[in-house]
């Protein structure tokens, strides 16, 4: 017969095992739906920056790319994964409207970073409250905001890293031996991200090989007979890997140029000792710094970016959640169950760094650097609820810093307009309406993408070392010119006009930054008479007659 208070034990033990199962899920749920509101938030907020009324410039080169065959795609000189161009181009396809449905992806990517920060915070603490304050940092990031409106590959790269460090959390996570086929897997899926984001290189080329090392090193030191085949597996797939990589990179590395490296040369790290601690107090610092909220503005309400600066280099930033990253990554890598993934995260930074000083990639460029925010905003939600963690109702504290966070991702979402509002279609509707097949045309550098994207002309993609995107976009017709970027613009126009004994000539200057005046001059000069026909928010067309 049973004890009644061993009896009246046994039922406070269970209440209490139903209160906190209860209590459990409440947290569950209650992180679910603030995730849940924070990415509301940032879709409604972002909404107004969807299907504007014409793309910017900067965008309709990648417009041009996806809307060409895929031969083209794969061998356009620019310095982006072709696999982007592939999604867009299907996209493109399946949709009339070319605006959103190539805004689609880089508006998925932005909005799905959040609840995958969310869960790679998860997977690093098993905390609540900090996932859920990763994912409002998240959403309140600018430049991630900001580029997610627009036709780039910036989002899509965050949301590699972020898939990548998650892979690398529950690969690595505690102290056992790795698991062969998980990690043969993520090794596949590293090999073929390169095609799809070049960044992706180095979330996963450091998980890649913690992940290898480990496995060895516990081998070896164990002498398991048992294991042998798992190594075996593991070798092989970081084999196959390292493999694809370097194909990867003898596919893509002519997609670069002189001129990109110049634009960016403020991110390339030098050699020097002295040089080294100075570019990372500026470069390093200002890439931390950016992977998290601007507070001040987003308490101010002031716009955090601007169409003219949109890499974000005069965004005043703010520095008192610099340690709470330090702290994170101390945590990561003092603690044994974690050890390994702080051996990724800083393996992640070396090869950025290392990359830097190579002139590969640029680090604290502005843009460039969207694809590293992720570490920083896990290390920053990490090294809170490290902090809180050893304080008395550290709990509570953390569910406060969460709500703080859920708050001003719902009172003070980042806002992102279009950067750039003009529609300047009818210049091409226009020309494209008008043109006889004998009249010339004569495309601005800009004109020739806007051409390419709205025309109904086949597009075509050249090489070119005078511009950073390495290529240039225009239209396959005959007695057309699609004007180089440089200063030589009255020369080329002149022998356009000279080889062919045109009667009427069109001009799109669509944002003539050089030459306008000289490709005037340049008609007056072979005996037209030049008439402004048409003007858009950032464009002319003219009729010359002769």
């Amino acid at each position: 017969m049973v004890d009644p208070a061993v009896r009246r034990g046994a039922f406070a033990r269970l209440l209490d095992a139903v209160a906190e199962g209860e209590l459990a899920c409440v947290r569950r749920w209650g992180s679910v739906v603030a995730t849940g509101a924070v990415i509301a938030a940032a879709l409604v907020a972002r909404l107004p920056g969807w299907n504007p009324p014409a793309l910017r410039p900067d965008d309709l080169i990648y417009g041009a790319i996806a809307k060409t065959d895929l031969w083209s795609m794969l061998a356009a000189p620019v310095h982006v994964a072709p696999g982007i161009f592939v999604a867009l181009g299907l996209l493109y396809d399946a949709s009339p409207d070319p605006e959103w449905s190539l805004q689609l992806l880089p508006f998925a990517c932005g909005l799905a970073a959040i609840p995958a920060m969310s869960a790679v915070v998860w997977s690093f603490t098993g905390d609540r409250s900090a996932a859920v304050a990763a994912a409002a940092v998240t959403a309140l990031n600018p430049l991630l905001a900001h580029y997610s409106v627009t036709v780039r590959q910036y989002s899509l790269d965050f949301l590699v890293t972020a898939l990548f460090l998650l892979g690398a959390a529950r690969l690595l996570r505690g102290a056992g031996q790795v698991e062969a086929r998980g990690f043969v897997r993520l090794a596949a899926y590293g090999g073929g991200a390169i095609l799809v984001s070049v960044t992706s290189v180095f979330a996963s080329g450091a998980t890649i090989g913690v992940g290898a090392v480990s496995a060895i090193w516990q081998w070896a030191r164990r002498g398991a007979s048992g294991t042998a085949g798992g190594v075996s597996r593991i070798a092989v797939g970081a084999a196959g890997y390292a493999i694809a990589v370097a194909c990867g990179y003898l596919l893509l590395r002519g997609r670069s140029n002189s001129a990109i490296r110049e634009y960016w040369v403020h991110g390339f790290m030098p050699l020097d000792p002295a040089g080294i601690w100075s570019f990372l107090l500026r470069n390093g610092r200002g890439v931390l710094e950016k992977s998290l909220p601007l507070w001040d503005t987003i308490q101010s309400g002031a716009p955090v970016v601007s169409a003219v600066d949109p890499d974000g280099r005069g965004m005043q930033t703010v520095s008192w959640p610099l340690p709470l990253v330090a702290v994170g990554l101390i945590w990561l890598l003092w603690r044994r169950e974690t050890r390994r993934i702080g051996l990724v995260v800083a393996g992640f930074y070396a090869a950025c760094m290392g990359a830097s000083a190579l002139r590969i990639y640029p680090l604290g460029a502005g843009r460039p650097d969207i694809f590293l925010f992720p570490a920083a905003i896990a290390l920053f939600a990490v090294g809170a609820c490290a902090a809180t963690r050893a304080m008395p109702g550290g709990r509570f504290l953390r569910a406060g810093l969460a709500a703080v966070a859920v708050g001003f991702a719902l009172l003070r979402p980042v806002h992102v307009p279009y950067p750039w509002p003009f529609y300047d279609v009818p210049l091409v509707e226009y020309l494209e309406a008008a043109a006889e097949p004998d009249d010339g045309i004569m495309l601005s550098h800009a004109g020739g993408y806007l051409a390419a994207l709205y025309g109904h002309w086949p597009v075509a993609v050249t090489p070119t070392d005078l511009v950073s995107y390495g290529a240039q976009a225009g239209i396959r017709r005959p007695n057309t010119l699609l004007l180089p970027y440089s200063t030589n613009q009255e020369t080329y126009a002149a022998g356009f006009l000279l080889e062919s004994a045109f009667r009427r000539v069109w001009y799109l200057a669509y944002r003539p930054r050089l030459g306008h005046d000289d490709v005037l001059r340049a008609l007056d000069r072979e005996g037209f008479v030049v008439y402004p026909v048409w003007q858009t928010g950032d464009g002319l067309l003219y009729m010359a007659l002769r």
